[in-house]
């Protein structure tokens, strides 16, 4: 009885989960420059809606990835866990790997809307441990 309970209780919570919006992003570099990223899909592997598996497909300066929310593991504390606050995904490349990650208010408009405030896209070639990086802040909707 008590597992049937808590099912239900994680199933109705999980349909408020905060999501985000399909459309391009769009902010400004340290330089004054733009930079945008296009959310193009939301959805949740095997249908299942639980925050460690929502995906969201994006591009970013021609890139095609594939981001969800960092999971956490604490051995020390006994707890397996994410942060809701943020998507993070990583490609593999010749040489290294790019990174992308992007930060999340949950504050700015609905308690079910989750709104992209700023991103990171980051380069990482190993030989020669070259690195490099886009940042992108003051992300607004522009489209949908």
């Amino acid at each position: 009885m008590i597992q049937k309970l808590s099912l239900l209780v994680f199933l109705v919570g999980s349909a408020a989960m905060a999501h985000l919006q399909v459309g391009v992003y769009s902010g400004i570099q340290a330089g004054g420059q733009g930079c945008q990223v296009r959310v193009k899909n939301v959805y949740y592997l095997n249908n299942v809606a639980h925050p460690l598996n929502e995906r969201v497909d994006i591009d970013v300066q021609g890139l095609a990835l594939t981001l969800q929310h960092p999971p956490l593991i604490s051995s020390e504390k006994k707890m397996a866990y994410f942060n809701h606050d943020m998507f993070q995904g990583i490609l593999p490349t010749q040489q290294g790997a790019m990174g992308f990650e992007m930060k999340i208010s949950h504050a700015r408009v609905t308690r079910d809307v989750a709104i992209p405030t700023e991103f990171h896209l980051i380069q990482h070639v190993y030989q020669g441990d070259k690195r490099s990086s886009l940042v992108c802040t003051q992300l607004k909707q522009t489209s949908r």
